[in-house]
């Protein structure tokens, strides 16, 4: 299912991807002006203006109501050839001549050769009209324009009755008329800044990932609490990427500030809930469920929250390679009975934060999540701490995360920028609204943003 296009969606994709389109547009630019300069043969042009009036008329009122005359002369010359002769003519002394049009004849330039390269028009509407001549030779371009100056005049008085006619200028070595390289150029760049703008905006209506929040609002009626942007960080075990140092270089302001907005947005909505416990998912693997937990959980113990993280991903638990823990005990043996709460929590890995890994990875994840001893350790743990942030297997993947919905305040749904896709997505809160639970909101994460003015300016920082 493709993407409205609105002018929101027209300038996201010209600020998106304006660099792509300059250097298209350059590109093109340069061809056209290398192609039309080196392969394309210059054009010349010379001209000659005749001046027609009525047989008395001399002033410049009379030559302004000539302008009907000089319409119709325009067209008898388009109508005709009969005024370039090239016949060879005979004077008294029987010595034989060439007209100029024989000797261009003889270089391979007839009548309708030369007819071709020939345009007419009357000038602002006055009886002059002027012809002119296009041709690659600039030196024949003023030969077939001489030999029109005196040709033009005679045939056009001997045609129409009544009219004198009078060459006002004659022909000159013809001057550049093209190809016109400026503006060959400058319409190539814009076919090309049209034509890669034009594939952008094709891809987006197509693309069904999830990357702007504004189609992610218009598509689900859900609380969106955040876009989080692209950061860097170290590499732990398991390919992770974090920064075990929230506030480090390695995390960028906004990165910081998008997570206490949406601190700020938990710590209204949840009150509202009359639970203080929730899940951290996602539609499927490698989305960034366990890096929002982890950000998510040290930003609020930063607003002096009591925090418990508690892995219940127990197919593939990474909370621990995050906050750098052994996972030799955890969840998993407190839901088979073998071990107790306090024996597999590490108290105080942020000071604040208490953090449950999963344990030993079961055989039986699905049976231990919808077991009592769930609903024994939430409600021992509920009243111990400020909040508790569980984080659970893909919603689209395992059934896992659905077992705890009736225990939880809701979900906080993650989707990654260009990775998770609507319908993904859409399955996730089917699957979710299915079994009666809420969704505490959304957000994208491992975002692109390109409007950084308000988060740049040091005021801020």
């Amino acid at each position: 299912m493709g993407k409205k296009m609105g002018m929101t969606e027209i300038f996201l994709i010209l600020k998106k991807h304006f660099a792509s389109i300059v250097v298209t547009a350059l590109v093109f630019a340069t061809v056209s002006a290398v192609y039309f300069s080196v392969f394309v043969d210059k054009t010349y042009k010379s001209s000659i203006s005749v001046y027609i009036c009525r047989k008395g008329e001399i002033n410049y009122s009379d030559a302004l109501m000539s302008k009907e005359i000089s319409t119709d002369a325009v067209v008898i010359l388009e109508s005709s050839d009969s005024y370039i002769s090239d016949d060879v003519w005979v004077p008294h002394d029987y010595a034989e001549s060439m007209t100029p049009f024989a000797d261009l004849e003889k270089k391979g330039y007839g009548k309708d050769v030369i007819k071709s390269m020939m345009r007419y028009e009357v000038v602002n509407e006055t009886g002059v009209i002027r012809i002119s001549i296009l041709g690659n030779d600039k030196n024949v371009t003023k030969q077939i324009g001489d030999a029109l100056s005196s040709s033009v005049a005679a045939y056009l008085q001997d045609t129409i009755y009544g009219i004198q006619a009078k060459l006002v200028s004659g022909a000159k070595v013809g001057v550049v008329a093209g190809p016109a390289i400026v503006r060959n150029s400058i319409i190539a760049a814009l076919i090309g800044a049209v034509l890669v703008y034009s594939i952008h905006a094709f891809i987006f209506i197509l693309d069904n990932k999830i990357r702007d929040n504004e189609n992610f609002k218009n598509r689900f009626q859900m609380p969106f609490l955040g876009e989080i942007p692209k950061t860097t960080g170290k590499v732990l075990k398991n390919g992770v990427k974090v920064s075990s140092n929230y506030n480090s270089r390695a995390t960028s302001f906004r990165f910081t500030e998008t997570f206490k907005s949406i601190r700020t947005s938990l710590f209204y909505i949840l009150p509202k809930m009359k639970n203080n416990i929730f899940a951290v998912s996602s539609p499927g693997a490698k989305e960034g469920k366990s890096t929002v937990s982890y950000h998510l959980s040290v930003s609020m113990v930063e607003a002096n929250a009591k925090v418990l993280v508690i892995d219940a991903d127990l197919r593939n638990p990474t909370v621990s390679d995050y906050f750098e823990l052994e996972n030799k005990k955890g969840l998993a043996d407190i839901l088979r009975g073998s071990k107790t709460f306090d024996e597999c929590v590490s108290k105080e890995v942020i000071k604040g934060l208490d953090v449950l890994t999963s344990g030993p990875i079961p055989e039986n994840p699905s049976e231990l999540l919808s077991g009592d001893a769930v609903s024994q350790l939430l409600n021992y743990v509920k009243d111990k701490y400020d909040y508790v942030i569980i984080d659970t297997a893909p919603v689209n993947i395992v059934t896992d995360s659905l077992l705890l919905v009736d225990k939880i305040a809701g979900i906080l749904l993650v989707s990654r920028y260009g990775s998770t896709s609507y319908t993904e997505m859409k399955k996730t809160i089917d699957n979710i609204t299915s079994v009666n639970g809420n969704i505490l909101g959304a957000v994208i994460n491992d975002a692109v943003i390109f409007d950084n003015s308000y988060y740049n300016r040091k005021y801020y920082k």
